[in-house]
């Protein structure tokens, strides 16, 4: 999608391949500052690092998925990404990410 702000890899599954970790890359395609966060569904099964950040224009960040469980490619986890434009580094609390419109956050 050349309108998405964020490139992300891969971009449908993670593979584990019977390793208890799996690595996923994020680069700002966007002109300004680009601020993402990953969630789960499985908060006990999945570790995320970084599961937050803000990166600026063409910035690229390795994400490490940490699995506790062995199985986890037949559990169903989903992560869901969400990334918004912002006008600077600072930090995007948990509130503020309450505040944006749903039309201004990118969700994958």
């Amino acid at each position: 999608d050349d309108t998405a702000i964020l490139t992300i890899v891969p971009a449908d599954k993670l593979k584990f391949a019977g390793q208890a970790a799996a690595k996923m890359f994020l680069e700002n395609k966007s002109v300004g500052y680009v601020a993402y966060r990953i969630r789960t569904n499985a908060p006990k099964l999945m570790n995320v690092q970084p599961c937050s950040g803000t990166l600026h224009k063409g910035e690229k960040v390795v994400i490490k998925v940490t699995s506790t469980d062995k199985h986890i490619g037949k559990r169903g986890v989903r992560l869901v990404i969400h990334a918004v434009a912002v006008p600077s580094t600072a930090e995007v609390t948990r509130e503020r990410w309450s505040e944006f419109e749903k039309s201004e956050i990118s969700e994958w």
